[in-house]
């Protein structure tokens, strides 16, 4: 088994964390009792939980796609990120910071390369 190469392996572990951390936001968003107020947020939480997976899938297969995919997942975590600014709660806050760490790690693996 070849090992995945580091730029990869650090996105990766980023991702996974921007994944947990959007799934766990969620669940918070879910049972919060302004729930009517985030619809935005739980749709963003989605596609960004979505798309990091589906983005450590790509780069663990190292898919010709995995750079472009990382991009867009870097795009998609900074839009999320932007939209937990909108609430003053634990979760929304912890995920706000690990979507733009996880952004930013994708951005400087994958940009321009």
């Amino acid at each position: 088994m070849d090992f995945i190469e580091s730029e990869y392996q650090i996105c990766i572990d980023f991702l996974n964390d921007c994944a947990q951390a959007c799934n766990e936001c969620l669940d918070e968003c879910l049972n919060a009792p302004d729930l009517k107020d985030r619809g935005e947020l739980i749709k963003n939480l989605v596609e960004c939980e979505i798309h990091a997976q589906m983005t450590v899938g790509f780069l663990t297969r190292k898919s010709k796609h995995a750079k472009k995919m990382a991009l867009i997942c870097a795009h998609l975590a900074e839009v999320t990120a932007k939209e937990c600014e909108n609430f003053n709660d634990v979760c929304t806050k912890m995920t706000q910071q690990v979507c733009l760490e996880s952004a930013s790690m994708c951005i400087k693996s994958f940009d321009n390369k």
